[in-house]
């Protein structure tokens, strides 16, 4: 499957998820508004949040499209509790879910479990009509265990395979990138997360097999494309399936008042 390579920053926006998972000694709820901000400026694809920012979000910023994460970062729910974190996700205004396997099955090559894992989720979520991205955490597995991988997945039928949670792991590899669009069926989509900071390391995610890039850097990023494109429309590519749920954001005028407290 031939995938358009973002010809302007405007494309690129599209393609760009911002995320808010990190939290340390730093982090203050005034994170969350600047995200949002970001989100609905540059344009971005969606905004990326923890299980208990999807309500806040969703309801204060309506024009924001909102992912939650399942089982971050080490995928070590049961699957009763992963199943019921995507439906919680919907109930609150997620458009999609990043769910995390398990990890540990996957380091153990119990690809079994990984597979009943992976259809259980993706019918979990498109039950209740939303996208699903199943992340194996390719920092951790060498090639024979990602190959091994993509195979329990692909009779699941999810809508993206993602590289990594980005979290305590090393930049996510473009050989990794390059052999999951190459293995992956070619109706799924590739969503490469993990140490993308630069204008130059997303245009070579997006060059090796990436459909969209989840970071925290996308206004860096996208100040970076300004500078490096002359706004040249997109070309090249066929027209993909996953625009099928398109985001449409708020733009610089959409009101941003201070969000109920909900989490």
């Amino acid at each position: 499957m031939e995938i358009k390579t973002p010809g302007s920053p405007d494309a690129l926006a599209k393609r760009i998820e911002h995320t808010l998972l990190k939290i340390d000694e730093r982090t203050a709820k005034d994170d969350l508004l600047l995200a949002v901000r970001e989100t609905a400026d540059f344009g971005f694809r969606a905004l990326v949040v923890h299980p208990n920012l999807v309500s806040t979000v969703a309801r204060n910023f309506p024009h924001v499209r909102v992912v939650s994460v399942v089982s971050y970062p080490l995928g070590c729910d049961s699957l009763d509790v992963k199943i019921a974190a995507v439906h919680r996700a919907a109930d609150d205004g997620a458009a999609e879910v990043d769910a995390v396997l398990d990890l540990f099955a996957m380091r153990a090559a119990n690809f079994r479990k990984i597979a009943v894992e992976a259809k259980e989720l993706v019918k979990a979520a498109h039950g209740r009509k939303i996208i699903v991205k199943l992340i194996m955490e390719t920092p951790i597995l060498d090639e024979e265990f990602i190959r091994a991988a993509a195979r329990a997945l692909a009779p699941a039928g999810a809508d993206f395979w993602k590289t990594s949670t980005g979290y305590g792991r090393r930049p996510v590899a473009l050989s990794a990138v390059r052999l999951l669009r190459e293995i992956a069926p070619k109706e799924v989509h590739i969503k490469a997360s993990g140490g993308i900071k630069t204008y130059g390391e997303a245009m070579m995610a997006f060059e090796t097999g990436a459909f969209v890039i989840g970071t925290s850097s996308g206004p860096a990023i996208l100040e970076e494309a300004l500078k490096s494109m002359n706004g040249e429309p997109e070309t090249g590519g066929a027209d993909s399936p996953g625009d099928a749920v398109e985001f449409t954001g708020g733009g610089p005028d959409m009101e941003m008042a201070e969000p109920d407290e909900h989490y």
